[in-house]
């Protein structure tokens, strides 16, 4: 289900890695081409990886010429959910992130952990709210999501209080119900939603979802994911960027499962409407093959599961720049694509405001629940 949900804290699980000694048959995959892009962020958390301050990263790439991008205000990473206290405490004390972009699917969050949930008692989103505001969304008769019960979400949000939280975190199901219908099940062949159909009636959705990877989406290979997530989750990308129009927001951390895919093309989107380069914007999205690397193990086991080769857990450059041309070729640009989905003109200057040193204030937009219940993702 595609659905947009607030939780005015952060999610934390125990953490789970798989042992270097496990039995992992993968062929690894190079990119063609590596630029020299040294992450210097991403090793000073000890369970939050492929973490990076966006901007500073982006000045020191380009020596600070042309556009400049404000420092300590843009941030990415992985999931959060293995983070330690200590880490959190970093996140919200040194680097002051006050909203949280989290695009990863409803069944792929973790659980609140303990240590989370001492640090932070009042501001917890429990379960059965959040699987009440996930089960107020549907898909309209246009393929569009829609909200079939609006006013129980803002019932929902009236029970945890009307005062905006210190550190928000906004959950964006970026691969929802369009894509996966669209880009996934309607593709697939006959005799595979058979199989498919077969494994969830026997209770065995691991399987079947490992099946769909392996049969459909492997031999796809990462091009047309990326193409894939251009042609069907357009209206996620712009909720996620409406957030980027509040100054209210920031500083903004925006992650997934390993931050690279559906992170990487919301920064990317973000950036190219600031004005960014596309060299540039390949470059932060490569840099995510050294942020990865302490638990590239893990991801390779992570994406097996998923039916999914080990070059699914590494950002070539030919990925990103295809996105992009993609999108230009398509749509004639970034900004005319955000603008197709439901983005408007007053927003994307309110988001080169927010990120680009020196450019010329906006009429300021502020950033509540409402005005995400009520974005084109509603």
């Amino acid at each position: 289900t595609s659905f947009i949900r607030m939780n005015k804290t952060l999610l934390q699980q125990p953490c789970t890695y798989v042992s270097q000694g496990s039995p992992v048959y993968v062929t690894q995959y190079i990119p063609a081409t590596a630029p020299d892009v040294a992450s210097r962020d991403c090793t000073e958390f000890k369970r939050i990886f492929n973490f990076r301050d966006v901007g500073k990263n982006y000045n020191l790439d380009t020596n600070n010429q042309g556009v400049r991008f404000k420092e300590n205000v843009f941030f990415r990473s992985g999931k959060l959910d293995d983070a330690t206290s200590e880490d959190l405490d970093r996140l919200m004390e040194h680097h002051n992130i006050r909203s949280v972009i989290d695009l990863r699917g409803e069944f792929e969050q973790g659980e609140i952990g303990t240590q989370l949930v001492a640090a932070f008692p009042s501001h917890v989103l429990n379960a059965g709210m959040a699987k009440q505001a996930i089960q107020a969304i549907e898909e309209g008769s246009d393929g569009k999501p829609k909200v079939r019960a609006r006013r129980k979400v803002r019932e929902l949000e009236e029970q945890m209080g009307r005062e905006q939280p210190p550190h928000v975190t906004y959950y964006i199901n970026f691969a929802g119900t369009r894509y996966r219908l669209k880009n996934v099940w309607n593709p697939l062949p006959f005799t595979t939603k058979m199989r498919v159909v077969s494994l969830v009636v026997q209770g065995k959705k691991p399987e079947a979802v490992q099946l769909i990877g392996e049969t459909f989406m492997q031999p796809k290979g990462m091009f047309q994911l990326y193409q894939g997530f251009v042609d069907f989750c357009g209206a996620e990308i712009v909720a996620a960027l409406k957030i980027f129009a509040s100054a209210d927001s920031y500083p903004i951390l925006v992650h997934c499962a390993q931050g690279k895919d559906r992170t990487g093309l919301v920064v990317a989107m973000a950036l190219r409407l600031a004005g960014a380069s596309d060299d540039a914007i390949v470059k932060d999205y490569v840099r995510s093959n050294e942020g990865l690397e302490p638990i590239r193990a893990q991801c390779i086991a992570e994406m097996g599961r998923d039916g999914l080769s080990a070059d699914f857990t590494y950002a070539p450059a030919e990925v990103m720049q295809h996105a992009l041309t993609y999108v230009n070729r398509i749509y004639g640009s970034v900004e005319e694509y955000l603008l197709h989905h439901g983005m408007t003109r007053n927003e994307v200057e309110a988001i080169r405001t927010n990120l680009i040193e020196g450019y010329p204030t906006a009429s300021p937009l502020s950033m509540s629940a409402d005005s995400v219940l009520n974005a084109d993702v509603q």
